[in-house]
Formats: structure tokens, C-alpha cells, sequence
């Protein structure tokens, strides 16, 4: 059984967070959070920014960000255009979620 000590340990080895960067969706490289940091930027210090990462999970300071609310309006597959809403995690917290699901 896995036990949130036994997580933390896994998810925050940098290997694990290298692979879960590489797993997480990057197709819309200006997506960002409400921190503004977009993809993009995260990408251009990634090695910086996955060590931060690890450092707040290793002393347990890690806190995810409140969420971006948007509403988008583009054609789904099913052809409904009607508005709606969405949510945009940072950035670095996608990175976490992905680690934890990995």
C-alpha cells in the first residue's frame, strides 16, 4: 500500500519529474495558469524550475496554486460552439499532478 510518505519520496526524485514534464500535454506552448508563466518560459529553465519543485516537495512546502478560470468558445468535436468554462492549473502544479498520476 502506498503511503503519502511513500509518494513524496517517488514524485519528487527529479527523474520522476523529468518524466512526468515529458508526459504532460505541451501542444499550446502560450498555456499558462494564473501565474502567467506559460509553457513556454517553464520550458527555458525547466532544470531550474523541476529542482525548485523537488526542493518544496522534499521539505513538504509545496503548494498548489489557485486555478485560471477561462471561457472558451471554440467548436467542439461534437460541433457544440455554446461558451464554456475551463480551468488552467500553473504550470508546475501540472507537473506535480502528473507525477502523482504517474
Amino acid at each position: 500500500m502506498l503511503t503519502l510518505n511513500s509518494l513524496l519520496h517517488k514524485i519528487q526524485k527529479l527523474s520522476h519529474l523529468h518524466r512526468a514534464w515529458l508526459a504532460l500535454d505541451k501542444s499550446n506552448r502560450d498555456s499558462h495558469g494564473i501565474s502567467d508563466e506559460t509553457i513556454k518560459v517553464f520550458s527555458a529553465n525547466l532544470n531550474e524550475k523541476l529542482s525548485k519543485i523537488r526542493k518544496e516537495l522534499r521539505v513538504q512546502t509545496y503548494q498548489f496554486q489557485p486555478v485560471r478560470g477561462i471561457i472558451i468558445s471554440e467548436r467542439k468535436p461534437s460541433g457544440d460552439t455554446k461558451p464554456r468554462p475551463i480551468r488552467s492549473a500553473d504550470i508546475r502544479d501540472r507537473v506535480v499532478q502528473k507525477a502523482i498520476a504517474l
